[in-house]
């Protein structure tokens, strides 16, 4: 008898082992999450390059009694290189005269800017952009040839900013103000610049 419920005690044994390995849930090894899909370029993006035409208004200091106004066109390119910093490049000219007061009188002038530099512009994705710029080339001077004045190149360079009202995030519409200095003839020359035209990013 005691053999018997020996052989009972076995078998149930063998019995509950072998259940139990038939239900053994086996886990699967978790697995690491997929890579998140890199960013694509959306179309809300302003792009790198920016490339603006603009109306340009000067007021050149010729002497210490003598100034001029000059009216004319300004395209400036930035590529954007790291964000916010951008290298620019910018083509301003001008034409006007010296006026009843200037000396020498009623003289018309006209004005081309070629110039490069750093760009820096905040809040690229915003409908407000303020930006700064310092740009550094050739003013090229021209006037009504006579004894006193004719045609001039000075060292020129360029320190202000503005900012573009963005209607979407290819155009905007920009103001913009700068000092203009330039140095003809050895002696340096504070001027004033305005410009207000058009921005398009692509």
């Amino acid at each position: 008898m005691r053999r018997v419920i020996l052989l009972l005690g076995a078998v149930l044994s063998l019995s509950v082992a072998a259940t139990a390995k038939e239900n053994a849930v086996t886990l699967a090894p978790v697995l690491p999450a997929a890579a998140a899909a890199s960013p694509q370029g959306s179309s809300d993006s302003p792009g790198d390059w920016q490339l603006a035409f603009s109306y340009q208004y000067n007021r050149l200091r010729l002497g210490p009694n003598s100034h001029a106004n000059t009216h004319g066109f300004n395209t400036s390119v930035v590529r954007f290189v790291g964000g916010h910093f951008g290298l620019e490049g910018d083509l301003g000219t001008g034409f006007g005269n010296t006026g009843s007061s200037g000396v020498p009188a009623n003289l018309v002038v006209k004005t081309v800017f070629l110039g490069g530099g750093p760009h820096i512009s905040f809040n690229r994705d915003s409908a407000f952009e303020p930006w700064v710029h310092g740009l550094i080339g050739l003013e090229h001077y021209r006037f009504t040839q006579t004894g006193t004045l004719g045609t001039s190149n000075a060292v020129a360079w360029t320190l202000g900013g503005g900012a573009d009202l963005h209607f979407n995030p290819r155009t905007a519409f920009r103001v913009q103000g700068d000092y203009l200095g330039t140095r003809p003839n050895s002696s340096t020359q504070s001027n004033f610049q305005l410009i207000v035209g058009l921005v398009f990013n692509f």
